[in-house]
C-alpha cells in the first residue's frame, strides 16, 4: 500500500517530467508518532492509529525561469486538497513549509517539508499478526459501505 508520501513523490515526478530529472526528486521521512484511536469503522474493522510523520522532497535543480515557483506550490496545494483528506482530522498537521536556496540563475534547489497522518486500519483475519481484544487481525483498510436508497418514515408510518 502506497504511503501519501510515495504518492506525491510520484505525482510530483509525473508533474515534472522534462524539468526535473526524476532522480533529482527525493522523499524521506523523520521521527513520527502513533496515536492511538480505536474508532469502530463498520464491518468489524478498526482504525486502530493514525501513523503521523515528518516528511521531506527536495527537488534539486528546480528550473524556476522555465516554471514559475508559484506553479509547483499550486500543484502542491491542488494534490493536498485532493489527496490528503485526514490533515482536517488531526489538530497539528500544519501547512507544508518552502525553503528554497538558488543555485545559479536558472535553478535553484526547493525543500517541501510536511507532515502526514496514515491511517493504520485493522481487519478480522484468524491468521493474522495482531491481537486485540481476544481476535486476530490483519493491517488492511476496512471497507466502508455507503447505502445507495433509503427509505424514511415519519412516526404515524406515512411514507415520505
Amino acid at each position: 500500500m502506497e504511503t501519501k508520501l510515495q504518492h506525491l513523490h510520484g505525482f510530483l515526478v509525473d508533474s515534472l517530467k522534462g524539468l526535473v530529472h526524476q532522480g533529482k526528486i527525493h522523499a524521506s521521512q523523520a521521527g513520527g508518532k502513533v496515536i492511538v484511536d480505536g474508532e469502530d469503522r463498520g464491518n468489524e474493522g478498526y482504525r486502530i492509529a493514525y501513523w503521523q510523520y515528518d516528511a521531506g522532497v527536495l527537488i534539486e535543480s528546480f528550473p524556476h525561469l522555465k516554471m514559475d515557483p508559484k506553479t509547483l506550490f499550486a500543484m502542491l496545494a491542488c494534490w493536498i486538497n485532493q489527496f490528503d483528506g485526514d490533515r482536517d482530522v488531526l489538530d497539528d498537521l500544519s501547512d507544508p513549509e518552502i525553503e528554497v536556496e538558488e543555485n545559479n540563475e536558472a535553478t535553484a534547489d526547493v525543500l517541501i517539508r510536511i507532515t502526514f497522518a496514515e491511517q493504520i486500519e485493522i481487519v478480522p483475519d484468524e491468521s493474522g499478526p495482531i491481537v486485540w481484544n481476544s481476535t486476530r487481525y490483519k493491517l488492511n483498510p476496512v471497507d466502508i459501505w455507503v447505502a445507495e436508497e433509503a427509505e424514511i418514515t415519519n412516526d404515524a408510518g406515512h411514507y415520505a
